[in-house]
């Protein structure tokens, strides 16, 4: 499994996943997310 990013708009959440994954982008809007720049990626949940 190799993750490469977190959708969160909470800014307690974000907190979170930032300190547990250090080096993993969190991006804080999905309306703004360009799936392009995720060309080989299989799910997004």
């Amino acid at each position: 499994l190799n993750i490469v990013g977190f959708c969160e708009i909470e800014p307690y959440a974000q907190k979170v996943l930032n300190k547990n994954f250090p080096g993993v982008p969190v991006y804080k809007d999905i309306k703004k997310l360009n799936g392009r720049q995720f060309k080989d990626i299989d799910l997004i949940t």
